[in-house]
């Protein structure tokens, strides 16, 4: 085909001599004119398909019909460097490790304590160290000799470099020291608060399985300067005593938590003041004879709180030992705590006891408080003797608001001094409270009651030694049981220096209430030297009692006055020395205190005597025939001392007649 389609191919133009003829006229121009339009059109065209680039044909695919490829892959191309090979090595060189090949590998091995893992899911390298760590001379190259040294660590270095003798010695500067101190206070707090967990090492709580050496682990691992440990609810099993020899609060999950088991004690401290105890939050246990929580402190000198003890439960699962037993410890305090055990009345009363206090010629438990406590059912409810030669040792104890229920003895103390009990209740106890041989006491505001017709509820005794300065006041003290029962011998209060060696001496009772008692107050001596001397008796009010005031034989300078008695069958009965009645009050005044006497002889004269048991004598008295036939008694008087009222009869008729009397008492 002819490249020029408006001229004759037929014609074999470049073999021909130029045409002898001219072209038609106006043939060239048209002719050049439909070649340039022809070639614009073609021009246009092949600038589009460019500009629209590769996307215009089929991509290149590998092994297929050629193609054009996308401007994305021709970027690539660009950005690949001169000299890139197919397959390159990944590295060329590692620690002086030269690749040679394109398939070397790069292997990484450990060594002494250094092992070497991989995960080729996840495509890690894992390096774990294990073992100590032994400092190489890495460090000296940080110094200001050093190939790297660190600029702080060389301005550090040159200022102790340029340190004197003189400077070391010197002292730091103001208030160094105690920022120091302050911030090792603050470290200490921080770490007491945090709280150990028993069963992180390996404490079960299950009752079978002996939680000892868990439990001990866990004490080893505080600090030394103590912290907090903690037992989750569970019941927590000893087989032998765990000893807390640092500072540390045991904290339970409340009464779920028990601890218990078979060691004697389940509990103990060291003897080291400067470690303190805390116990909270828990039920401890005991079984058989054994001790649940001692308190051990050897106090050489100096006031320590060593050990507090709050909301504990404690339970005695047989019938002796002691649950908490304190020896030396002071400054210290029991609250909100429970002392409990299964004493029968019916059996035996075993010898289990709540808190036993104990002194001797060293030391001794002192300075102790008991806040809202109770003792419930247990042989004896506190226990606390000293030693009668060093009762100076022992001392201080004081309880408020508690509570004693059912035992057999409420509180005794013998050998020491300074003793409270206020604001409590001591029920159905035989022996509410025992004190012998102790200096300065104060019994207030408490409710009293005796189990039997035959118990006491405060005894004071001299037994041992001297018992001086105590106060029983604003009390409510009866017994179970009525005072006109012939079984009754119940005492109030029993002031006793017949027992022992010791008098009991300024003891002050008022401002009680007494009743269904046979004998409100007792005093009684062994002699003139052990005797009962100045025991003031005011203020009290005494109702339903066979006997008021007994002062015996051995009382000496006693005070009986101010006292109030209604249906008592003897207010006062004084036997004593030097004894002051006074301003005592009888409201009953025929009741209890009149009588019947039977004439029994027609001799000429006849006197009939009774104790009247009054201070100084009454006012006066009335007396009246028990019979319509007065004329039969003859004729009669009375007359009184201090001591008897006395009924003078002269010339009675017949013998077998009866004479009614009544005496009313003054002021």
């Amino acid at each position: 085909m002819s490249r020029y389609p408006w001229r004759n191919t037929s014609e074999d133009i470049a073999g021909q001599a130029q045409s002898q003829w001219e072209t038609p006229s106006g043939a060239q121009e048209k002719a050049d004119a439909a070649e340039l339009a022809a070639k614009e059109y073609s021009d246009d065209n092949l600038n589009a398909h460019i500009g629209t680039g590769g996307d215009a044909h089929a991509l290149a695919v590998p092994n297929a019909a050629a193609g054009f490829i996308s401007g994305a892959d021709q970027a690539k191309i660009n950005s690949v460097s001169t000299g890139a090979e197919v397959n390159q090595n990944t590295f060329s060189q590692v620690n002086n490790v030269l690749s040679t090949s394109k398939t070397d590998t790069l292997t990484v091995e450990g060594g002494i304590g250094i092992t070497v893992s991989g995960n080729p899911v996840t495509r890690k390298l894992i390096i774990t160290a294990t073992g100590e760590s032994t400092p190489g001379a890495h460090g000296s190259s940080h110094n200001n000799d050093g190939s790297d040294p660190i600029p702080d660590l060389v301005l550090l270095r040159e200022d102790f470099d340029s340190l004197t003798p003189a400077d070391i010695g010197a002292e730091t500067p103001a208030g160094t020291q105690e920022k120091v101190d302050d911030l090792g206070a603050t470290v200490a707090v921080q770490l007491a608060d945090i709280a150990v967990n028993v069963k992180v090492f390996g404490a079960v709580g299950d009752g079978t399985t002996d939680d000892y050496l868990a439990i001990k682990a866990a004490v080893d691992s505080l600090p030394t300067t103590g912290g907090k440990l903690l037992f989750p609810p569970g019941t927590y099993l000893l087989g032998s005593t765990v000893t807390v020899n640092k500072t540390v609060e045991i904290v339970g999950a409340g009464f779920a938590t028990v601890i218990t088991g078979s060691a004697n004690p389940l509990l103990t401290t060291d003897q080291d003041t400067s470690h303190k105890f805390s116990l909270s939050n828990c039920k401890v246990v005991t079984t058989g004879s054994n001790i649940g929580v001692y308190i051990n402190k050897e106090w050489s000198g100096g006031a320590v709180q060593t050990f507090q003890i709050e909301n504990v439960w404690f339970y005695a699962n047989g019938n002796a030992g002691s649950l908490l037993k304190i020896y030396g410890a002071r400054e210290s305090g029991v609250s909100t705590c429970i002392f409990e055990g299964i004493l029968s009345w019916a059996g035996s009363y075993g010898s289990a006891i709540g808190v036993e206090l104990v002194g001797d010629t060293v030391g001794g438990a002192m300075n102790l408080q008991f806040q809202n406590c109770r003792f419930l059912n247990i042989y004896q409810a506190v226990k606390g003797f000293g030693n009668s030669s060093r009762s100076d040792l022992f001392a201080g104890f004081h309880f408020n608001n508690c509570t004693t229920i059912g035992c057999n003895i409420g509180v005794e103390f013998a050998n020491g001094g300074v003793f409270t009990y206020g604001d409590g209740m001591i029920d159905f106890c035989k022996s509410p409270i025992i004190l012998r041989h102790w200096g300065a006491f104060n019994i207030h505001d408490n409710y009293i009651a005796c189990k039997d017709e035959v118990d006491t509820a405060i005894w004071v005794t001299g037994e041992y030694g001297n018992t001086i300065e105590g106060s029983i006041h604003d009390n409510e003290i009866f017994t179970y049981g009525e005072h006109t029962s012939p079984d009754m011998t119940a005492r109030g209060i029993f002031i006793d220096a017949a027992t022992g060696s010791g008098g009991v001496q300024h003891i002050k009772i008022h401002d009680n209430f007494f009743r269904n008692l046979a004998s409100t107050v007792y005093v009684n001596g062994k002699n003139f030297t052990y005797t009962t001397y100045m025991i003031q008796i005011h203020h009290n009010d005494v109702t339903k009692c066979k006997e008021g005031v007994h002062i015996g034989q051995y009382a000496v300078n006693c005070t009986v006055d101010t006292n109030l008695f209604d249906l008592v069958t003897t207010p006062i009965f004084d036997l004593g020395t030097r004894t002051i009645k006074e301003n005592n009050r009888v409201d009953d005044l025929f009741g209890k205190n009149s009588g019947v006497f039977a004439v029994s002889s027609t001799a000429g004269t006849y006197t009939y005597q009774v104790t009247h048991g009054l201070y100084a004598g009454p006012s006066y008295v009335v007396a009246s025939p028990n019979s319509t036939q007065t004329r039969d008694l003859g004729q009669f008087n009375i007359s009184f001392d201090e001591t008897f009222i006395y009924f003078n009869f002269s010339t009675p008729t017949a013998s077998g007649l009866a004479l009614k009397w009544a005496w009313i008492a003054g002021v």
